[in-house]
């Protein structure tokens, strides 16, 4: 598949196992534990097809994707794994936010969402929505960024996150446009 480019590749993948990346987040998901809330379950499947882009894609697309379906299916393996051990291994010294509230000297204030977002514009709620709450264009942009800088870092250690470049694109507004957003939002958060 020399002809079609690597970010063509993981929308095609995207688009024909992308139901079923998410059947598989489901069947494992669970609210309870961070590590198995489903945006972070998802986030480590769309890694790993990228990562099967980036490594097989001169494989034929019936093989690229066979390969990506059984990668993904691993991943999910992984994750169960690690997280029982990880879980069995730290139970004892975990907390539940009623015993942290009984802390002497901890400060259990929350962030008021709702207020934050009363003081915005529609485009800076957009925009805070954007960041809290991807959409599949944002994932989108943030996978080919990942893509990207695996293909060019020369380090194992390096991430990705949703900044103003990427939300730009995925909200397909101009940069002055983003940049007013930015700055309301900013503003209301350093007055909270």
């Amino acid at each position: 598949m020399a002809d079609i480019s690597e970010k063509e590749l993981v929308e095609m993948l995207y688009a024909d196992i992308g139901k079923l990346m998410w059947a598989m987040v489901w069947d494992i998901a669970n609210e309870d534990r961070w590590q198995l809330n489903a945006d972070e379950v998802y986030g480590e499947l769309c890694m790993e097809l990228t990562h099967v882009v980036n490594k097989y894609h001169k494989k034929p697309y019936s093989q690229l994707k066979a390969l990506a379906v059984t990668s993904i299916r691993n991943r999910i393996k992984d994750i169960k794994k690690a997280l029982w051990l990880t879980y069995r291994k730290d139970e004892e010294f975990a907390l539940s936010l009623e015993d942290i509230s009984s802390v002497p000297g901890v400060v259990t204030e929350w962030f008021d969402l709702e207020g934050l977002l009363n003081s915005l514009s529609d485009d800076g709620k957009k925009l805070v929505f954007e960041v809290l709450y991807p959409s599949a264009s944002t994932m989108r942009q943030i996978l080919i960024s990942a893509q990207r800088k695996k293909s060019v870092s020369k380090r194992d250690a390096w991430s990705v996150s949703p900044n103003k470049l990427i939300l730009r694109r995925s909200l397909g507004w101009t940069s002055s446009k983003l940049e007013i957003a930015w700055a309301e939002v900013s503003t209301a958060l350093a007055s909270i």
